[in-house]
């Protein structure tokens, strides 16, 4: 009966506001300000002042309806500072394609060009995984013996066959994550990267570049609790493996110097796979400030001046601080 109470749910009162909240306070009591352990019992619910609150064990009499109670696991990514400054370098048509559609691009995870992405690992260590999961395994379906409510006893042979159709599952599951993880990346500095703009602009010269915060973005969503935002885990895939969830939060060593911060929203179609999303923005939120590259001539950033003015975009355009001439 108390495991029952710990995964209970209201759905009725399980809104898109109570969601938000969930998320906003994840992590920390709202009561005793407690940081809530891993594998606590966590309950989010309406207190006796019928105001939300997301508590722990402690404090759980505050609650006078209960939403949501079950046990706490730690997100797998790491929220940026709320005014941490994120870069988003693009060539000039996907400029226009974000304004003009006041919409950001979110691209199917397979369909990005680093064949690492959503990767549990290098290859040659793949027996590594499926021997830990499949011990994983193994001690789900062994463990059953043990419920009253089953009452089944399994063979070895069963046992390891059953084991075996599970590790497949987790495999099959991990590879469909790929068709259904969608993701915008931005770059986390405080200054301009003269990298970025080599990399994310097709023509050096005719890039485009808007600056915001992470509070802004989390914002400019519309607080979408479908949506998460993180900075990537940057491993050596030599001495790491990911677990069956979240292995879109981790990149290989050799990409640390994008400093990623990425959007990630999941999504299953039920037809024909999309290559992409696009999530509705408020641009005006969004944008703090708009830049065009270091080689770009001016034209250009009156080209970028213009086209703003056309789609009712009303922050200023700099030229990249990285033109600046030197003395000696």
């Amino acid at each position: 009966m108390k495991n029952e109470k710990r995964v209970q749910m209201h759905t009725e009162l399980y809104n898109r506001n109570v969601r938000i909240f969930e998320k906003e306070h994840r992590g920390t009591c709202t009561k005793c300000n407690k940081k809530i352990a891993d594998g606590e019992t966590i309950h989010l619910g309406y207190d006796k002042q019928y105001e939300l609150a997301y508590v722990c064990d402690n404090c759980s009499k505050n609650l006078a309806t209960i939403i949501v109670r079950h046990l706490y696991k730690k997100e797998l990514y790491i929220k940026p500072n709320n005014k941490a400054k994120l870069w988003r370098f693009m060539d000039l048509a996907k400029y226009i394609s974000l304004i003009q559609s006041k919409s950001l691009f979110f691209a199917r995870a397979d369909t990005f060009e680093d064949p690492f992405e959503c990767a549990k690992g290098y290859k040659n260590l793949e027996y590594k995984w499926n021997a830990c999961y499949a011990g994983f395994c193994w001690g789900a379906i062994t463990s059953l013996e043990n419920l009253p409510d089953i009452k089944k006893t399994y063979s070895e042979k069963e046992a390891l066959t059953e084991a075996n159709r599970l590790l497949k599952q987790l495999k099959d599951l991990s590879r469909k994550e790929r068709q259904n993880t969608f993701i915008c990346c931005w770059h986390e500095n405080e200054f301009e990267s003269e990298a970025m703009w080599k990399l994310y602009s097709n023509n050096s010269s005719q890039g485009v570049a808007i600056q915001t915060t992470y509070e802004r973005l989390y914002m400019a969503l519309d607080k979408d609790p479908d949506i998460d935002i993180g900075k990537i885990n940057y491993i050596d895939f030599e001495n790491h493996l990911c677990g069956v969830n979240g292995s879109f939060w981790y990149k290989r060593k050799s990409f640390e110097h994008e400093k990623e911060v990425r959007a990630v929203v999941k999504l299953f179609p039920k037809k024909e796979l999309v290559q992409s999303v696009m999530k509705p923005i408020n641009l005006d939120v969004l944008i703090e400030n708009i830049y065009v590259s270091p080689t770009s001539p001016k034209w250009f950033r009156d080209l970028v001046i213009d086209i703003n003015i056309k789609y009712g975009v009303e922050k200023e355009v700099f030229h990249s601080t990285l033109d600046k001439e030197p003395f000696y």
